[in-house]
């Protein structure tokens, strides 16, 4: 029986025995602080479990995507290595609540098992609860006598809190659970030894296959417990243990849930599975993380810096050194994998064939990323193994993890690995500390320091001239020094000047401070004015300069919001070159008569191609998941062959966490890319621009990958408001208009 139709009998079971079938929840949580991916088929039904939400029906049954890698329920150590855990897995259920409780669970559980699967019922095994005199539990004598109905007693086992309890936390619904086990071991071994005796003792071949469990308690903050007033039922059975049961195979990975994957890494890598141990981990490995990986972008979480992005960053690199190490991959290949694994799991999950090419660019894009430090890393982590050896230690210093770290982007979990291999551990101590070290470089490289201003000549008002002259003679009346990331900048004020600055939206004057000794670029804009061509010579000088220069699109709803919120105004003051967004813009600044148009989106394919010709690298920062998957479509539609080495989302508190600002630095980028809304965009450039190491930061906005979403701007209104933003200081000094 293949694999989908196991799938799809267990749903026409249920949805016999009067169940509402519901689609899968998203494997990526959103909105639940408490939860960053789903671990278990009640996830989703949490809030009726508790009582905060009547359900819509009595009786459900799904199959739920999971994801289990770290806090309690961490199987990502076993993937891989044993036969039987994984990363990602579905888990198939059924619930009542307040409906049927014991008797009908259990029934239905051995009906569907030994009559619709066919599974031998004398290979089955059940446990329940024995009781907790500690926690005034007694033993759940009612399952235990359902149960005889359908198995020798020798076979019913019982099983202690840990096992056979459940509980959601300290406090709320609770109750006991029976497991249904089943040993899968040949007719020899099971004369040898009963399977009674191995049942939850890790025994590959004896394994749980499906949770019965029966809440009935409330536990409440005292400790004690009360009957609910409803009684619930919540189950759920591994998937791929049960394919693994009724397929008669002896590993998960045996059935055709991994074979076609398995088959296809293979091919690809032109090593047989089954002839080298190594690499048949390092397959199997591949094929449950490229499910992950890939059912995870479909849900909308892109690997990424910070919490469920970096989980999933952290397994796609994990895949990516096992093919580099032990199956010879130099190059991207698990892209490659994506159509078998629609081919699989596609027609259950047709996600995955309407996101195919998000999955495989993302993919393609994050394992490049990952192998052009891999190489380095890893030669520098052999010689690491070899002297650690060589000296008889075995334990690598923690610093030397952390710089692994920080240089190479290997994560302490994927060090901590390949030592394991070679029988070493890290000082997770020193680790610990150097990363706490590194945070507090990183506070005090944001940190920025002014000095009071320095007086040279009284004089308490500026003399503009740029009307009639475009150069003079000045006199510097008073200056300060801003001392930031090491980099010491002044801000000088003279007693005449011909730059225009600032001013209701007019446009700002650029040019050059001369001495006899030195030129300074002085910038001081609001919008400029220039041709797109003009605009990617002024991007090329700052892409062969130091130190990071920022560009930054500015849309309608910028402007607006800029003429109210001084300090918005005073950000955009700071970037060096400011470029009108939208058409309605150039529109409203006709009265203006500014010399030169720009258009923004030619600037923009001009700069992408440059970046392409020329194998500069960039990053992309998005506010949202769903921004990053639009702007990555749009890029991948418009600007085809960029190097987009990595995408992160940024938090709305406007400053980088240390995760984002080591993979940027990491990553040698020439450009940082951010599509974020307005005013966070500026807000995140101002505080950030000096912990990032790249050449140019160009602010596109959010709406700059998008054809069809607008601003608050657009209209009439927005065109007359826009107007009496140019219009208002020109009024004042018909001069304006001809300068």
């Amino acid at each position: 029986m293949k694999s989908a139709e196991i799938r799809q009998r267990f749903l026409d079971f249920f949805e016999k025995k009067s169940h509402t079938i519901v689609p899968s929840a998203p494997m990526v949580i959103k909105g639940d602080p408490t939860l960053m991916f789903t671990n278990a088929g009640m996830n989703q039904f949490k809030d009726i479990i508790l009582g905060n939400v009547r359900p819509k029906a009595t009786r459900v049954a799904d199959s739920q995507k999971c994801l289990r890698v770290s806090g309690k329920h961490n199987d990502l150590e076993e993937v891989g290595h044993d036969t039987y855990h994984h990363t990602m897995f579905e888990m198939l259920g059924n619930w009542s609540f307040g409906d049927y409780f014991k008797k009908e669970a259990i029934a239905y559980a051995w009906e569907f098992l030994t009559e619709e699967m066919g599974l031998d019922k004398n290979r089955l095994y059940a446990t329940v609860f024995e009781g907790s005199k500690e926690n005034h539990l007694e033993e759940d004598k009612e399952a235990l006598e359902y149960w005889k109905l359908y198995l020798p007693e020798d076979r019913i086992l019982y099983g202690n809190k840990k096992d056979n309890f459940w509980e959601m936390g300290d406090m709320g619904p609770c109750g006991p659970c029976s497991e249904i086990h089943i040993d899968l071991r040949p007719e020899a071994e099971r004369a040898l030894k009963p399977g009674r005796e191995l049942v939850n003792k890790d025994n590959p071949l004896v394994i749980e296959i499906w949770n019965l469990v029966f809440m009935q308690y409330n536990r409440k903050a005292d400790g004690s417990l009360e009957n609910l007033p409803s009684h619930h039922v919540d189950t759920g059975m591994g998937f791929e243990r049960l394919c693994m049961a009724v397929q008669g195979k002896t590993s998960n990975y045996d059935t055709d849930v991994f074979t076609p994957i398995i088959g296809e890494i293979a091919r690809l890598s032109g090593k047989e599975y089954g002839k080298d141990a190594a690499a048949d981990v390092a397959m199997r490995v591949i094929a449950d993380h490229l499910r992950t990986i890939a059912f995870s972008i479909t849900d909308g979480q892109l690997p990424s810096n910070v919490k469920a992005g970096y989980v999933i960053r952290r397994i796609l690199r994990r895949a990516v050194r096992y093919a580099y190490t032990f199956l010879d991959q130099k190059d991207a290949f698990m892209y490659k994998l994506v159509p078998v694994l629609i081919e699989v799991m596609g027609q259950h999950y047709p996600e995955l064939s309407s996101q195919r090419v998000l999955i495989e660019r993302v993919i393609q894009e994050e394992e490049n990323a990952f192998l052009r430090t891999l190489d380095k890393g890893i030669k520098l982590l052999d010689k690491i193994i070899e002297k650690t050896k060589a000296e008889d230690f075995l334990t690598v210093p923690g610093n030397v993890a952390f710089e692994l770290y920080d240089t190479y982007g290997f994560p302490l979990d994927l060090t901590e690995l390949i030592l394991k291999e070679n029988g070493l551990v890290v000082n997770r101590r020193e680790f610990k500390a150097e990363m706490e070290a590194q945070k507090e470089r990183s506070r005090s490289a944001a940190a920025v320091s002014t000095d009071d201003w320095v007086e040279l000549i009284a004089d308490d008002t500026q003399e503009f001239v740029g009307y009639d002259y475009t150069e003079t003679e000045v006199q510097i009346t008073r200056y300060r020094r801003v001392n930031t990331k090491g980099k010491t900048l002044y801000q000088l004020v003279f007693n005449i000047t011909p730059f225009y600055g600032e001013s209701g939206g007019q446009v700002g004057d650029r040019g050059w401070l001369i001495s006899e000794t030195e030129k300074i670029n002085v910038l001081d804009v609001n919008i400029d004015s220039c041709t797109a061509k003009e605009a990617m010579k002024e991007t090329i000088a700052f892409l062969e300069s130091e130190p990071v220069s920022v560009i930054d699109v500015v849309s309608v709803d910028g402007l607006m919001q800029m003429n109210d919120l001084s300090e918005l105004k005073a950000r955009m003051n700071e970037f060096d070159l400011v470029l009108p967004g939208e058409k309605l813009i150039l529109e409203a600044a006709e009265e203006a008569r500014l010399p030169k148009e720009i258009d923004i989106k030619l600037y923009l394919k001009m700069f992408m191609r440059y970046l392409h010709k020329n194998h500069k690298r960039m990053y992309l920062l998005v506010e949202s998941e769903e921004d990053g998957q639009e702007a990555f479509r749009y890029m991948q539609r418009t600007y085809s062959g960029i190097q987009l080495v990595g995408l992160a989302k940024v938090s709305a508190e406007g400053r980088a966490d240390d995760m984002l600002v080591n993979a940027i630095n990491g990553s040698e980028v020439d450009c940082i890319l951010s599509a974020l809304s307005v005013p966070l965009q500026e807000d995140f450039i101002a505080k950030n621009r000096n912990l990032l190491d790249a050449r140019v930061w160009v602010g596109v906005g959010n709406r700059m990958f998008s054809d069809h979403r607008q601003g608050l701007g657009h209209g009439k209104l927005a065109k007359f408001l826009l107007n009496h933003i140019f219009k208002r200081e020109m009024e004042k000094n018909k001069l304006k208009m001809k300068s």
